[in-house]
């Protein structure tokens, strides 16, 4: 598959860490028209308008509700219905174990339409301090699951020389696009997001494709912090 150089999205995209919606990002495509000569160089081709988490959370609500969400569905606000979630999905006793060991009050689960019969469901297993580790499901109305689905991504071994992997846990922020069925992960190597690996990818059928990879690999405190700027890596090749 062809790697194109992409900067994101337009549409509706909904950003969550450690199963925690953080914000939704509406985007413009007439802003590339529109952006002024010398604009800073974090500033994206599209016009993001970051809504805050509260004001996300309710649309992110009334958008899965139109969607068809079913209201079969357990929810996504505490611990029981992550013990819920859990009885349905039957992740695994290790991914359960670091979720108790942080204490965290909230599910750690989000829920997301893919445009398909099917629902993505990503599983917090360790929040973190900036970008956890999740599970990733697909699920039909009957909560008939498939998953976890693994990623073929890069990972950096910690030698600076990222390698190709597949990989069930998935390490970094997560961003789906409500829209087009596609799924960025920001696995950023420290807090400052002056470095790490984003990988995007296109949900078809039961897996999910590498589009493109981007890296900065030197952690030295320089931008660009926009990852859509980072060089690009050749795609993971394999089954």
């Amino acid at each position: 598959m062809r790697q194109t150089g992409l900067r994101g999205d337009y549409g509706l995209a909904a950003k969550f860490v450690n199963g925690r919606v953080f914000a939704l990002v509406l985007s413009d495509p007439r802003a590339a028209s529109s952006r002024r000569k010398g604009a800073p160089a974090a500033e994206s081709r599209r016009m993001r308008f970051v809504v805050p988490g509260a004001i996300a959370g309710a649309l992110l609500i009334a958008g899965a509700a139109s969607a068809g969400n079913p209201g079969s569905f357990p929810g996504t606000k505490d611990a029981n219905d992550r013990a819920e979630w859990r009885t349905a999905l039957e992740w695994s006793k290790g991914c359960e174990r670091e979720w108790k060991g942080s204490r965290a009050s909230y599910a750690g689960v989000g829920v997301f339409p893919t445009g398909t019969p099917r629902w993505l469901v990503a599983v917090t297993c360790a929040p973190g301090a900036y970008q956890g580790t999740q599970l990733l499901y697909l699920v039909d109305r009957g909560l008939h699951r498939i998953g976890p689905i693994p990623l073929h991504i890069y990972r950096d071994p910690g030698n600076g020389k990222p390698r190709p992997a597949r990989i069930a846990r998935v390490l970094g922020t997560l961003d789906f696009n409500l829209g087009t069925s596609r799924l960025v992960v920001l696995d950023k190597f420290r807090g400052a997001g002056d470095c790490g690996i984003l990988s995007v990818f296109r949900l078809q059928k039961q897996r999910f494709y590498p589009l493109a990879v981007r890296a900065k690999l030197k952690c030295d405190g320089k931008g660009p912090f926009n990852a859509f700027s980072w060089p690009l890596l050749p795609l993971p090749q394999g089954p």
